[in-house]
């Protein structure tokens, strides 16, 4: 073998060494990420949009933290459904208030949204289990309230298909609704589960769910990409729908196609009705 065949090869071993020690690398990188930093990535918390008013209740955690809750009525005295809604990252209870009144509008349902730890004015710090615990809160205050287990529906979008979808998970038979979800929160950014210890399971609790599913998702959507939202809706079991969204990304599928989205959840709602009604039957 020749002087320069060797060096080929030693310079090959060197370059794959080098490739190998940089992946190595990169990954206990995100690891150290993931472990240190998740959360302060997850959640980056806004400043808050409003203060205080007569249209936000407070509810006490047992954690002495206090969750800001916002209610809003539909026009009937008849609410068809109580749903409990968790919005997404980097917004709180006064960004999302018109969303809330088209919904309890359109759908002519109750729906309450609170707002996660340390967003607007809750207190407490934002972490997976602390925001569970936030949506655990609201659940049972609705039941305080003297709401019927069976009218309660839980809606998801974003960041807030974690908690949706924990909820779901541990209060079997509430109908689901997930809009732009997540895999798993690692996921949006990796594709692959290639680290431990990853925030808001959603993948793996999704099998564990009986009740009726939508989904919704944007086909466009660069923030979490539409494979998540399919790859959810392929794992669920039935009954299930979809809504896909051929040009929409993630933050613009009420402007673009608003007359779609909400016939669509109008009727993942009626189709609610029709299946009670027969179920009633047998």
């Amino acid at each position: 073998m020749s002087l320069k065949n060797i060096n080929i090869k030693k310079f090959l071993k060197n370059i794959l060494r080098i490739i190998i020690l940089s992946l190595g690398s990169f990954y206990l990188l995100l690891i150290f990420a993931g472990f240190f930093f998740a959360d302060r990535l997850l959640f980056p918390s806004p400043s808050a949009s409003y203060s205080s008013n007569n249209s936000f209740k407070t509810l006490t955690l047992k954690s002495d933290s206090v969750i800001m809750m916002s209610e809003h009525f539909p026009p009937s005295k008849t609410p068809s459904y109580f749903i409990i809604y968790s919005h997404g990252n980097g917004v709180d209870l006064g960004d999302i208030q018109f969303k809330l009144k088209e919904a309890s509008l359109y759908l002519n349902s109750y729906i309450i949204s609170y707002d996660y730890p340390g967003y607007g004015q809750s207190t407490g710090s934002p972490t997976e289990q602390n925001v569970y615990k936030s949506v655990e809160a609201v659940y049972q205050y609705m039941l305080g309230k003297g709401i019927k287990s069976e009218k309660i529906i839980i809606w998801g979008r974003s960041v807030g298909s974690g908690p949706a979808t924990y909820l779901a998970e541990k209060h079997k038979g509430h109908p689901l609704i997930l809009e732009s979800p997540f895999l798993t929160a690692f996921r949006v950014v990796t594709h692959y589960p290639v680290i431990p210890f990853d925030k808001f399971q959603n993948i793996t609790r999704i099998s564990n769910i009986d009740a009726p599913l939508l989904v919704i998702h944007g086909k466009k959507d660069k923030i979490i990409p539409f494979y998540h939202g399919f790859e959810l809706y392929t794992t669920a079991k039935l009954p299930k729908k979809n809504i896909w969204f051929k040009d929409a990304g993630h933050n613009n599928i009420t402007s673009l196609y608003p007359k779609k989205y909400w016939n669509g959840l109008k009727d993942f709602l009626l189709n609610l009705n029709i299946q009670k009604k027969n179920q009633s039957l047998h």
